[in-house]
């Protein structure tokens, strides 16, 4: 039964739960932001022995192009389930004051306020869940949400888990499988030797100290 306004409801998560959760969507936000890199970076220059190196717009386009999709993942999956991933790992979920379901205004309203609650590293966020009776970040209390414990079984949680690792995979391999090798030995020592010149033959090939163009694009 749906519980109301003054109805006892479930327990509120604890700190260690909702960083269990967070940390879990986390791993999944860093994969996005990983393959996004990788995949940009193969395309507009700023591939690394050890990953990716963007800087100007295309830094401001890859933090774009990680922050919709991570924060649309947020939204949906606390609307229609009440719970990301990580926090169905945790055994959490979030819901309005009294035990309705969150609405979609409402998982909105939560999850743009991450952009402040973030700051600096959960810091802030951490601290209010501390301080507040309700244990209620800066998004919540603007959404009306609270975070509780929920009963979850443990089939439900290892499916979870196991789909988060996949997901985290797929988008690091996919990230290197799209971004392309990363540059080593003689190619990358000719990219060196031509973004330092600065002269280009035809069909993108670097021009390298007067005497011959070495290919480093296909």
């Amino acid at each position: 039964m749906m519980a109301t306004e003054g109805t006892a409801q479930a327990p509120y998560a604890s700190i260690g739960d909702r960083f269990l959760a967070q940390l879990l969507d986390l791993v999944l936000a860093f994969s996005v932001f990983v393959f996004t890199g990788l995949t940009l970076a193969a395309r507009v220059g700023g591939r690394t022995q050890g990953g990716f190196n963007l800087e100007g717009w295309p830094a401001l386009f890859a933090l774009t192009l990680t922050a919709l999709p991570v924060l649309a993942y947020f939204i949906l999956t606390e609307w229609l389930f009440g719970a990301t991933l990580g926090k169905v790992v945790a055994g959490i979920r979030v819901q309005r004051i009294g035990g309705r379901k969150l609405g979609l205004g409402a998982a909105i309203i939560r999850n743009a306020l991450r952009a402040v609650d973030i700051v600096p590293f959960y810091i802030f966020g951490a601290l209010l869940v501390m301080v507040t009776d309700r244990k209620q970040r800066l998004g919540d209390v603007a959404a009306g949400s609270v975070v509780v414990r929920r009963e979850t079984p443990r089939a439900a949680r290892i499916a979870a888990l196991i789909a988060v690792l996949l997901l985290a995979a797929a988008g690091f391999i996919g990230g290197v499988r799209f971004g392309g090798p990363s540059p080593s030995g003689p190619r990358a020592g000719v990219a060196r030797q031509a973004a330092t010149s600065g002269l280009l033959c035809s069909g993108g090939s670097a021009y390298v100290d007067g005497d011959f163009c070495a290919e480093v694009m296909r």
